[in-house]
């Protein structure tokens, strides 16, 4: 048990927060029913004691449990690509659970997936916050790992999940980009980072990982570029069509340049989709509101077909 914890704390360090949800998230899956919600650290910590009974065999089976737990969660909170679609707690747990498994590496990839588009259409694009679909990932977390099911009834349970989140719900008229800023930073970082994938992957170029690490460093209000500066006082400087991502240094240094200014540093910037916004900025284009929706227009296409019904 000594060499048990001390793996955990090695993987934990000082983060006090993750060992609270890995015990939370271990002692639910020691419940014998069915639950509704995540439990608390009281009681899981009362179900793991349950659980681990008096012998040896049985106390060190928990702490090896607990540590596989403890890895996952981990796993999942050091992937900051992610986290646009791990902010909720239960779906969180769902991941956990995948992760767990230790599924064929095809297999878990496919149902990482899965849950991913989900869950991103769910909390991002539906803008559902953390009291939404509680139980519904809670329960299919659960069953995941203390029923054992199988990937195909996982899969066909994540898809079920998204029942009543289709895309014509989701996006009502072009005003639903109107204002993507705060309160949407990571969800917009994540979005213009999987268009940037879909760019790249059209064009038959590599994503370019180095540009993007250094996005993913900081947070992301610092990577967050206005084309239209936020001193310009237009009412859509906030539009979905009028942002854009730069690694934090050149964004830092544009501040509120005028759009030609500008347009030689995203030509240079290595983000496919901010070279695109540089070329059509020196061909001439005024960007203007017309220029914006049409920006947008092409990102909602992509939108539609990326997390489709």
């Amino acid at each position: 048990m000594q060499a048990i914890w001390q793996d955990i704390y090695r993987i934990l360090g000082l983060r006090g927060d993750l060992g609270d949800e890995a015990l939370r998230f271990a002692g639910t899956w020691a419940l014998k029913s069915r639950p509704n919600r995540i439990i608390s650290q009281e009681d899981a910590a009362a179900e793991l004691t349950q659980a681990a009974g008096t012998t040896l065999k049985g106390i060190a089976g928990i702490g090896e449990h607990l540590k596989a737990v403890v890895k996952a969660v981990h796993e999942i909170d050091n992937n900051v690509r992610l986290r646009a679609v791990t902010r909720i707690a239960q779906a969180r747990f769902v991941a956990t659970a995948i992760l767990f498994r230790s599924f064929e590496p095809a297999v878990q990839a496919d149902l990482l997936r899965k849950w991913e588009r989900v869950t991103f259409r769910i909390y991002g694009l539906g803008g559902a916050d953390s009291r939404y679909k509680v139980g519904d990932y809670v329960r299919l977390g659960y069953d995941i790992l203390a029923n054992n099911i199988g990937p195909e009834e996982i899969g066909g349970s994540l898809t079920a999940l998204s029942k009543g989140y289709t895309m014509d719900d989701l996006i009502l008229g072009s005003d639903c980009w109107l204002y993507c800023y705060d309160g949407w930073q990571e969800e917009l970082r994540y979005l213009l980072f999987r268009y940037d994938k879909f760019l790249s992957k059209i064009s038959g170029e590599k994503l370019n990982a180095g540009q993007w690490n250094k996005v993913w460093s900081e947070d992301p209000a610092r990577s967050i570029e206005h084309i239209l500066p936020q001193s310009s006082g237009a009412d859509y400087v906030y539009h979905l069509g009028n942002l854009t991502m730069l690694p934090p240094n050149l964004n830092s240094s544009l501040k509120d340049k005028p759009r030609g200014e500008k347009a030689g540093t995203y030509l240079k910037c290595g983000l496919k989709a901010t070279v695109a916004v540089g070329k059509q900025i020196e061909n001439g284009t005024a960007w203007d509101l017309s220029a914006i929706e049409a920006r947008a227009a092409d990102v909602e296409a992509f939108v539609r077909k990326e997390w489709a019904n």
